[in-house]
């Protein structure tokens, strides 16, 4: 059997330690021969070593406690302070385990277990003064996939809590840890697929540089809607009267608004982190690049540089970005030219605003801005809002926001930006006639970039696409064997739901479950606008594109009694079914809580049901829900109700 001189002790720091302080994990062979004469001699003594043998796992202190048996040696005083040592690191998660660990010797350890602050608060310096057996700089220890003679049978290891490392080495040691899955990105494609692989009994790590949950959870999906639920009560109190309340005029401060919706954010990124800490995933905090052999390099927020590597499979989940305009002239500021991140995080709402871009985040901050009081100039180079939604919903948000005294420019085309600090003039053309707008604020919303730059696509040898997101096939796969891509990075739709979708789908995959294929044709897209746009399946137009035979059926909420009560009636619901087999080919829904609705049409087409199907289903009465009933009913020519 191979051994080395203690001279040649090598050391890794192991910062996921039971996710407590970091750790100096010292591996040295210990022949029969020598372990009485190198454990006993003068000196510091080791406290313990591992009895299992062979030591063979990847350099994984996780994997040291979980999967070998480690007890003390030696007397009774170094059983003592060899407890003190490993109980003053674990964190109190692990408390009540802890004595399991030294089932042989109890009466040494009960006394720590009982009493945590009994331990000695000068360990450290007592470890400090011990003299160590080594005598020259650590240097890192070695990747597992060589030869490492720290991995061979026999090989055995001490443990010393120190940060400072021993006799006062600096150490910059490169962090070995090894897990199952290794995700780059917490956002929620990254996340959900750390959680259902965590539940399926792998190990997981993610890389992630902010907040748990992504750009949804933190200046997307969430902070937006709150505040969009705030100008809806904002909207609603100038409405009061009519329902025998009498209050004075409202005073709107979008601040308190901003305030709520970023304390949520806030609220939801730490309930990821207790479903992580709960299912005992490993948050690396940092950004990652990922290299080949299945491993991501993260440097962390002091520079330092940790090196993890992936067992069964690394997954991208970078997300995409906010973009400017600098073609236009309207490069992102964080001043006057603003992107949707940014605004997120205004103390007031500014006099004036031009909102680039009428997808589903123009919109949308139209609508906020609106009812905190901003004149409101809505740009859009297609022909229609919302261009990618049925072409009949965009007409009756269109006509909406004008009752709303948005201004709206259409199939319009920005020739000029000309940015101040405390302003911009937008030149803009449209309908054969050019016009200046005058703005305190822009709000670029033209889309987002896939997060695809500096995390070692090129070195790992992974392709992207024309459009420029990760190439990936129908299993989530790259063109690199253990590299996965999903969510915003990997294209398709750039939805959170879908990403979500797809981590779930890949941890099953990685776990060796049976999963159902992701049908990117229904995935149900939402705008959570006032009144909200909510679809699935073909528009009206891409029918006609495909020469299909299909019959449309219409029902307005004006005609519909739950949405009477509630003052909410404008909107309609209009279901579009192939002629001959009464297929669902697209359903379309605007109207107050359109997006809540459209989950029972999303279901009927996952699962092939027919327009007859659905109207065989009974509708409460009276709800919003009964529209889609008398939609069908009208696809099929006997509506009721209007």
């Amino acid at each position: 059997m191979q051994t080395v001189p203690l001279k040649t002790i090598t050391i890794s720091l192991h910062k996921q330690f039971f996710c407590c302080a970091p750790q100096y994990v010292i591996r040295f062979p210990l022949s029969p021969a020598s372990r009485p004469k190198d454990l006993r001699r003068p000196g510091p003594k080791p406290f313990g070593y591992l009895a299992q043998r062979p030591f063979g796992f990847p350099h994984s202190a996780f994997h040291l406690f979980g999967f070998y048996a480690f007890w003390p040696f030696g007397s009774s005083s170094a059983v003592r302070q060899f407890g003190q040592m490993v109980f003053s690191s674990w964190p109190k998660a692990f408390w009540p385990s802890c004595p399991k660990l030294f089932s042989r010797h109890p009466k040494a350890v009960r006394p720590f277990a009982k009493n945590r602050s009994a331990l000695p608060k000068t360990l450290f310096a007592t470890l400090a003064k011990w003299r160590s057996p080594i005598h020259h700089p650590l240097a890192p220890i070695p990747s597992p996939d060589r030869n490492d003679p720290a991995c061979l049978p026999g090989h055995h290891c001490c443990i010393f809590p120190s940060s400072r490392g021993i006799r006062g080495y600096p150490l910059s040691p490169v962090i070995m840890a090894s897990y199952d899955v290794l995700i780059l990105g917490g956002g929620p494609a990254g996340y959900v697929c750390a959680l259902r692989c965590a539940q399926l009994g792998l190990s997981v790590a993610v890389v992630e540089r902010e907040a748990l949950g992504g750009t949804c959870v933190i200046w997307g999906c969430i902070p937006a809607k709150a505040l969009l639920e705030s100008a809806h009560f904002a909207y609603n109190l100038s409405h009061a009267a009519e329902h025998g309340v009498t209050i004075s005029e409202p005073k709107l401060d979008f601040a308190p608004a901003m305030k709520r919706s970023r304390a949520i954010s806030t609220q939801n990124s730490k309930g990821v982190e207790f479903l992580f800490k709960r299912a005992k995933i490993t948050w690396i905090r940092g950004t990652g690049v990922i290299e080949k052999g299945k491993k991501i390099t993260v440097t962390t927020s002091d520079g330092k540089k940790e090196t993890h590597e992936a067992r069964k499979a690394v997954v991208i989940s970078t997300g995409s970005r906010v973009r400017g305009l600098p073609q236009a002239g309207l490069e992102l500021d964080k001043n006057v030219v603003l992107s949707s991140d940014d605004v997120l995080i205004l103390e007031k709402a500014p006099a004036t605003m031009a909102v680039v871009g009428a997808g589903a985040v123009g919109v949308e901050f139209a609508d906020v801005f609106s009812a905190f009081g901003t004149k409101v100039t809505l740009i859009e180079m297609a022909p229609t809002i919302l261009p990618i939604e049925d072409a009949d919903c965009s007409a009756e948000l269109l006509r909406s926001f004008k009752k709303r005294k948005i201004d709206v420019h259409v199939g319009a085309k920005l020739t000029s930006a000309k940015v101040t600090k405390t302003g911009a003039t937008l030149t803009v053309e449209a309908g054969g006639a050019t016009q200046t707008i005058d703005a305190e604020k822009v709000l670029v919303a033209t889309g987002r970039a896939a997060n695809v730059e500096n995390i070692g696509l090129e070195a790992v040898g992974i392709t992207k696409s024309d459009r420029g997101f990760v190439k990936i096939n129908d299993k989530l796969e790259t063109n690199v064997p253990g590299y996965y891509a999903i969510g915003d990075v990997a294209g398709n739709q750039m939805l959170a739901h879908k990403g979500q979708r797809e981590g779930h789908v890949l941890a099953d995959m990685l776990g060796g479950q049976k999963t159902h294929p992701i049908n990117y044709g229904n995935i149900p897209s939402c705008t959570y606008c006032h009144p909200e746009v909510a679809s699935i399946g073909l528009t009206e137009q891409q029918c006609k594109d495909k020469k299909l035979d299909y019959k449309v059926g219409k029902f307005p909420f004006s005609a519909n009694g739950r949405a009477r009560t509630s003052g909410e009636t404008e909107g309609f619901v209009k279901i579009i079914r192939d002629s001959k087999y009464g297929e669902i080919l697209g359903a379309h829904i605007i109207g107050a809580h359109a997006t809540e609705i459209i989950h029972e049409l999303v279901v009927a087409r996952e699962n092939e049901f027919t327009v007859e199907e659905i109207d065989l289903a009974i509708h409460a009465h009276p709800t919003l829900s009964e529209a889609i009933g008398e939609a069908v009913l009208d696809s099929l020519g006997k509506m009721l109700h209007a």
